[in-house]
């Protein structure tokens, strides 16, 4: 992932993934805060992950739009407040999909060694991932019958 630069972190990081969670605990906060790897930005066109590539980190779109790209089909697409990779952390398999940024993107690497725990410790965290991950398989469904997303 050449060419990323890290744009800081901190409280800003933290108050940006209590609203993308709906966290309303003190504990929930402080999994979250142990699992933040940095704050990246990506320019349009770049590729934040790679379809078949091994990798554990998810990240939290803070800014702009992403796409969501499998077998080269456009299958989904992501904004302010969701999540891409968190399938791979998940399931640790290899990345079922490409993401690119599709406009300038500010995003929360969190890290996927810690995954597990922070979905267990978390349960706001773990209704949005479920929540996200329904979403997109209903975009995956609508592509496969021949739609759009």
């Amino acid at each position: 992932m050449g060419g990323l630069a890290s744009v800081g972190g901190g409280a800003a990081e933290v108050m940006a993934l209590v609203g993308a969670f709906d966290i309303e605990e003190l504990e929930e906060v402080e999994g979250l805060v142990s699992a933040i790897i940095g704050t990246t930005a990506f320019e349009a066109g770049q590729r934040i992950c790679v379809e078949g590539d091994e990798g554990s980190s998810w990240w939290v779109v803070l800014g702009g739009n992403v796409d969501v790209m499998r077998g080269g089909v456009r299958v989904g697409a992501a904004t302010a407040g969701e999540f891409v990779g968190e399938m791979s952390a998940l399931a640790q398999e290899p990345r079922s999909a490409t993401v690119t940024a599709a406009t300038h993107v500010t995003a929360i690497e969190i890290d996927g060694a810690g995954f597990v725990d922070l979905v267990l410790g978390c349960p706001a965290a773990a209704r949005a991932l479920l929540r996200n991950m329904a979403s997109r398989l209903a975009a995956v469904d609508l592509v496969l019958a021949g739609g759009e997303v």
